[in-house]
């Protein structure tokens, strides 16, 4: 079942540009600058770039995860076995995470870029900055909750030398980098309902870059504390 929810959300995006590029003819607007100006116009088939990208993501995350299905199966330490189990169900949760942020941005483009044809617009017909914004604030919202739950590994969670000295500095570094994406994916929300635009942009790039370096400093003091 699982499987055919992230397929699902990973190939509607293509059966959906499908149907939509039967009603549009020419070029459409396939590149802005740092306003929201239009600076390129291309083939409607450029539309299929997301989807393609959304399905070559899904593809990685599913080797991940079969890898991780070997781990749980072939290993005879019951320790190993929940590890690879729990961080298996969490790269699941991202997998589909991303499937969907890409998705509401392909829509957003797609939507935008028929607008602006119907109406011979030179800018966004949507503030795409914001949409973008405001889905990687709930991203790394649903990411905040999800890393305290993986177990040490190299493939996801927050992967420092110092928060994989053991397993309980891998937990608490992730408990508080957990902590830290919810808090700047709330922020990023709310700063781009208020300002919009280029600029919350950049902010969303500082608030994440913030988040990054005090969870890697407080994976530093963990571990040297232990």
């Amino acid at each position: 079942m699982k499987n055919k929810i992230l397929w699902g959300f990973t190939l509607l995006p293509t059966l959906v540009t499908c149907v939509v590029i039967q009603f549009i003819e020419g070029e459409i607007p396939v590149h802005y600058d740092a306003l929201g100006t239009i600076d390129r116009w291309g083939s409607k088939y450029e539309l299929f770039v997301f989807p393609i990208i959304i399905i070559v993501m899904t593809i990685l995350w599913k080797l991940l995860i079969g890898y991780f299905s070997k781990k749980e199966i072939n290993s005879k330490d019951e320790k190993i076995i929940q590890e690879a189990g729990q961080n298996k169900k969490v790269i699941y949760y991202v997998a589909v995470g991303m499937a969907v942020l890409f998705s509401i941005l392909h829509y957003s483009f797609m939507y935008s870029g028929i607008i602006e044809v119907q109406k011979g617009m030179e800018t966004m017909a949507i503030d795409i900055n914001s949409v973008t914004n405001i889905s990687m604030g709930v991203f790394m919202i649903i990411i905040g909750n999800m890393i305290p739950k993986s177990k040490c590994n190299s493939v996801v969670g927050l992967r420092t030398k110092w928060c994989m000295k053991n397993d309980v500095t891998w937990a608490k570094s992730n408990r508080f980098g957990g902590i830290s994406l919810v808090i700047a994916g709330l922020l990023i929300i709310i700063e781009s309902l208020l300002i919009g635009g280029f600029l919350s942009t950049i902010i969303m790039l500082f608030l994440l870059i913030i988040a990054g370096v005090v969870s890697t400093i407080y994976s530093y003091k963990i571990a040297k504390d232990r």
